[in-house]
């Protein structure tokens, strides 16, 4: 379905192993403010993200999530990671990023660097994300891989690291044309 592994200029996507439960721990998933507009839960113990990896793992072979680690050349520490949830071949993206990456184009790269896969695969056949509607980075992020925003959908999601409240989030779509 998707290649296990995608380079891009300054970074490389690699197929989720088991074995990365503790860099993803350290990196990003323990982290609060880079938890803070996913829909999980921030991993407060190693086992957290032990379960993550495991999960990951199994969807991969499911065919039902394909989740990405990110890293960051030319000596491959692990910085963040990519997921698309499949659900009858409508293609949900997200990414996380750990907070010392933000601000340097790496979550704007690695999307582009997928998007091209996906768009070849004729399996697929839609390409989202939602976001909460103050998370600006993100809405930049997308916007920049050639994605469009759909109208706000008010009080959506609940965003299990803010109170687990009912946030307003924006829709994007990617044009995947056959």
């Amino acid at each position: 379905m998707l290649p296990a592994v995608i380079d891009g200029a300054r970074i490389r996507l690699t197929k989720i192993r088991r074995e990365e439960a503790e860099e993803i721990f350290y990196a990003y998933a323990s982290k609060d403010a880079a938890t803070r507009f996913v829909s999980w839960k921030t991993h407060e113990r190693m086992e957290d993200s032990r379960s993550f990896t495991r999960w990951s793992v199994a969807a991969w072979e499911n065919n039902t999530a394909f989740t990405y680690v990110v890293r960051l050349k030319p000596h491959f520490r692990l910085i963040g990671s990519l997921g698309l949830l499949n659900v009858k071949g409508s293609l949900q993206l997200g990414y996380i990023f750990s907070p010392s990456c933000w601000g340097q184009g790496l979550a704007l790269e690695s999307t582009l660097a997928i998007i091209p896969y996906i768009v070849d695969n004729h399996d697929f056949t839609s390409l989202w994300s939602f976001v909460d509607k103050e998370h600006l980075p993100s809405q930049k992020v997308l916007l920049k891989s050639g994605f469009t925003a759909n109208p706000s959908v008010p009080m959506w999601h609940r965003f299990i690291n803010q109170d687990n409240a009912l946030k307003p989030c924006l829709r994007f779509e990617f044009p995947l044309h056959r």
